[in-house]
């Protein structure tokens, strides 16, 4: 069993070690997977990684890096709960090293105030969901990735057969307060009890927003005009440009049914390359959404996530 030496990497941080050591314990996974230091860089920032709460694996003999968790916070300043936007460690490193991360970090953790961690770990990768729930990981709910080209003739056809109503589909230029709020939380009438999906970390709003900040995600609303004369915002649409990850799709529940999703995704489609393979992550209960992607723009099935938590507040 690995002895490497366990502590935060707040004073020793490497981005070039740390995109090295990923790509190295991402050699054998059960997906392919490589980074580069932008690319790892563009993720640090869009999750807001913080060295300060992640943690790092170093050899007992020579200091090198031998592996790290990268953890997130809600909160820069009271921080409830961590993400562990990724863990990589090498093959010689492994061991208990994760059980031992989190064991010997609770006491540091709960100090802080931090109550619980999440994470997604792929299903079919037993060895890293065992040693997540030796941690005490428990999983909450599960979330499907689709992947795959969207054919521009299958959404030319579905938009001839019911055009979308009178709206104009723009892409943002800047993210507005306005849209920024309406991302957050849109607006429901008191009667309306139409679920929405909770996103994954990475695609929640302020990431969204941070993707955007750094320029990888590209954001277009749709608009009418109400019976005032008043533009409003009846959905949108975004997307990691860099990786063609769908993050978020939204359209208000009064306007569904008209297309106007399709027109928002035809509107994507039409601003990349026509082999460019999207995907998007969904929560298994969301059979709406399943449907659309899957039966209305014919992306796959891929992969399904658990999205497991430690709570530090349970035995």
């Amino acid at each position: 069993m690995s002895t490497s030496i366990i502590k935060l990497l707040k004073d020793c941080f490497s981005l070039k070690d740390t995109a090295e050591i990923l790509n190295q314990a991402f050699a054998d996974y059960v997906i392919p997977f490589t980074v580069t230091e932008l690319s790892l860089q563009q993720k640090i920032t869009s999750e807001d990684v913080m060295v300060e709460h992640s943690i790092g694996l170093f050899n007992k003999d020579t200091g090198a890096l031998e592996g790290f968790l990268l953890h997130a916070a809600n909160d820069h300043q009271h921080p409830t709960q961590l993400y562990n936007s990724v863990t990589g460690i090498i093959p010689a490193a492994r061991g208990r090293a994760v059980e031992r991360c989190y064991t010997m970090m609770r006491p540091h953790f709960e100090s802080l105030g931090i109550q619980s961690v999440v994470l997604e770990a792929i299903s079919s990768n037993d060895r890293a969901v065992r040693a997540y729930e030796k941690c005490g990981f428990v999983t909450k709910r599960l979330l499907h990735c689709y992947k795959g080209e969207i054919s521009k003739d299958a959404l030319a056809r579905a938009l001839a057969s019911k055009p979308a109503p009178d709206i104009r589909v723009q892409k943002v230029s800047q993210l507005s307060p306005q849209l920024y709020e309406f991302m957050l939380a849109p607006p429901q009438s008191a009667d309306d009890k139409t679920p929405v999906m909770v996103p994954a970390w990475s695609s929640t709003t302020i990431s969204c927003k941070r993707e955007f900040d750094i320029g990888v995600n590209a954001i277009w609303t749709a608009t009418t005009t109400d019976e005032n004369g008043k533009d409003i915002i009846v959905g949108y649409v975004s997307m990691n440009a860099s990786n063609c990850r769908l993050r978020q799709l939204y359209v208000l529940p009064q306007f569904r049914n008209k297309n106007i999703a399709t027109t928002l995704i035809n509107t994507v489609v039409s601003n990349f390359d026509a082999s460019s393979n999207y995907n998007i992550i969904i929560d298994e209960t969301f059979d709406n959404l399943t449907n659309f992607f899957t039966k209305r723009l014919g992306l796959s099935f891929f992969v399904t996530l658990k999205e497991m938590f430690l709570e530090y507040n349970k035995v």
